[in-house]
């Protein structure tokens, strides 16, 4: 199951394990499951019948292995990641350099307690998928050769980022004979995406509630302006959890600055 498996291999699954459930036999009418597969594959406690997700328990088995890759190398042999596991992983994980070798350069957790991508989101746009997940630490940092894997023009912009990056990696050195020691984050990134979650549905609500009552038209746009001001507020309130998820953008620049 640690494979990230196509979306019609787990239909095909799921509808044999539907009708086992609900006939007791492979092959019944799809008119006849009494309750919709999302609310049958629900935990207990939120009214499912715990009947485990495959997709779901896919991704989680897939970052488990990635995990073990990171720390128990010996013990799991390398698999391609994909773009939710990576997301997944790496908001879990913060990796301490050693001599680099087991780390990601583009797409791990690893600088200042970051990614490239949370601090230099412009840089990383031009980094090749190919580059961004077989670059280790190790790699890059060895006669500078991270630069070579920037492709495309470089803006003021990405000048402004680079120079940065350059700044931050003159004091970082690999040590040979140490491995890296990957960890879980701390417990404010672990507890950001919480907070992200009940910022969301504030939000939503209280859009809602403005084109229920005050003829408000329904916007997205509106909604993520409107989250953005939430989120300074609750930043200058003080939600540490919050404030230690990165934002994209203009604001990550000022973060690096």
């Amino acid at each position: 199951m640690a494979l990230d498996l196509p979306a019609w291999a787990i239909k095909a699954v799921d509808k044999y394990r539907q009708n086992f459930l609900w006939h007791g036999r492979k092959e019944a009418n799809r008119g006849h499951y009494l309750i919709a597969w999302p609310k049958v594959t629900r935990p207990k406690e939120l009214g499912g019948l715990g009947i485990l997700d495959l997709k779901n328990l896919g991704r989680a088995l897939c970052v488990r292995w990635c995990w073990l890759i990171r720390t128990e190398p010996e013990k799991a042999f390398p698999m391609q990641e994909s773009d939710d596991v990576q997301a997944l992983l790496s908001m879990a994980v913060t990796t301490e350099i050693g001599n680099g070798g087991n780390t990601l350069f583009w797409q791990d957790r690893w600088i200042l307690g970051q990614r490239m991508e949370d601090l230099f989101p412009l840089i990383h746009s031009m980094i090749p998928r190919r580059k961004r997940n077989k670059r280790t630490v190790q790699e890059a940092l060895t006669a500078v050769t991270w630069v070579h894997d920037i492709h495309g023009v470089a803006s003021i912009p990405v000048i402004m980022e680079f120079i940065h990056l350059c700044d931050i990696l003159v004091d970082i050195t690999v040590q040979p004979e140490v491995p890296d020691l990957a960890d879980q984050a701390n417990g404010e990134i672990r507890q950001g995406p919480n907070s992200i979650i009940i910022l969301g549905s504030w939000t939503l609500w209280r859009h809602r509630n403005d084109c229920v009552f005050n003829n408000v038209s329904p916007s997205i746009a509106t909604a993520l302006i409107l989250a953005g001001d939430e989120r300074f507020l609750w930043d200058m309130a003080g939600a540490k959890a919050l404030a230690a998820l990165p934002v994209h953008g203009g604001t990550a620049m000022v973060e690096v600055v």
